[in-house]
């Protein structure tokens, strides 16, 4: 055997055993170099014909629907095409062979331009897939990894799992995430146009209020608040909030809430009953416990496309309760009536106008 072609399949030997045990800080960057010349290319279809393991092999039929032997037997022209493609494959293997099968290669796709990460590294994501859910829909995804996450009504988000980290953009809505452990690969989830929260494993809720303002909510583990310096003068307001302020990562704990705004935290601690109630929304269900009717009306917006109007100022701060579904807006209006003295009478464009009935005060 020519010494160039068996140094190149001994070397592509290595290389697919890295890839079997996982690729480690730094191979990846190499193993791109290595796959630039042709014959390593060559090298590493042959040996993984020969001697890959069957999860590598299903990889790549995966990946690429041919026969690694007829690429062997291809004439030279022909086959380059397919081996810089086998040559791609191997780029894209270098983020873990684990997170790829047939179901999950129906919400996820392999992409093979270089991104940045937060660590200002340059490497190929692995597999990225986009999530939305309509107004008043919900909707649980299985992540690569086996993490979960669920939609909560008008959400927007992008999954993006790489070598170093599992990203997530949620770009508007909640979010809630079951993360599986992997301490090699935080799960990092963008918010709005300023926030990070990064996890290992762990339990949390995000809700984008604002492009600014974040709530995240933790059931299990621990969330950081990765810092975001605000931008603009200190006005007299900002001041007053110097207890608030922060300069550096915040760590939020389980059965704790944060509301997170560039330069700020506001973190408290919060009753297990009270996060059930906050995340009923994951079985279809909105709770109040005393809200101000106007905080409770928006909350219903979100889940429907009819608008409530507010004829009387006095109805505002009145306080309302009630478990409600967020599919159906009937039985919430229908609580107003009974329980609330509020005539509610529909309009056209979609609107629902409240007023105190006649005779209440």
């Amino acid at each position: 055997m020519d010494p160039e072609r068996y140094t190149a399949r001994e070397e592509a030997a290595q290389w697919l055993a890295k890839l079997d045990r996982g690729l480690r800080q730094g191979e990846g960057l190499k193993l791109r170099q290595w796959l630039q010349q042709s014959a390593h290319r060559t090298a590493i279809v042959e040996v993984a014909r020969q001697r890959a393991a069957p999860d590598v092999m299903a990889l790549l039929t995966e990946l690429f629907p041919i026969s690694l032997q007829s690429v062997a037997q291809e004439s030279p022209r022909g086959a380059t095409g397919i081996l810089v493609a086998v040559g791609a494959a191997a780029c894209v293997l270098i983020l873990g062979i684990w997170a790829f099968n047939s179901q999950r290669f129906s919400q996820f796709a392999p992409v093979g331009s270089a991104f940045h990460d937060s660590h200002g590294a340059v490497h190929p994501p692995m597999t990225r897939g986009i999530f939305a859910t309509d107004v008043g829909q919900q909707r649980e995804i299985k992540l690569p990894d086996g993490s979960t996450m669920m939609l909560n009504t008008a959400s927007n988000v992008t999954v993006t799992y790489s070598l170093r980290e599992r990203e997530i953009f949620l770009s508007r809505g909640e979010a809630s995430f079951n993360v599986a452990h992997d301490a090699d690969r935080p799960f990092l989830v963008r918010a709005g146009h300023h926030h990070r929260l990064q996890a290992v494993g762990t339990r949390f809720d995000v809700r984008v209020l604002t492009p600014d303002i974040v709530e995240l909510i933790v059931t299990e583990g621990q969330v950081t608040v990765l810092y975001t310096p605000r931008e603009g003068p200190d006005t007299p307001a900002f001041l007053r909030l110097s207890g608030n302020m922060t300069s550096d990562d915040t760590t939020i704990d389980a059965l704790e809430m944060a509301q997170v705004e560039p330069g700020l935290h506001f973190v408290h601690k919060v009753k297990a009953t009270d996060i059930e109630d906050a995340l009923a929304w994951q079985r279809g269900r909105i709770v109040f416990k005393g809200e101000r009717l106007e905080d409770a009306l928006a909350e219903v917006d979100r889940y429907t496309n009819t608008r409530f109007v507010l004829l009387d100022d006095r109805l505002r701060d009145l306080r309302v309760a009630g478990d409600f579904s967020t599919g159906h807006i009937d039985d919430f209006v229908d609580s107003l009536r009974q329980n609330y003295q509020i005539a509610a009478v529909r309009v056209p464009g979609g609107r629902i106008v409240l007023r105190p009935q006649p005779g209440s005060t």
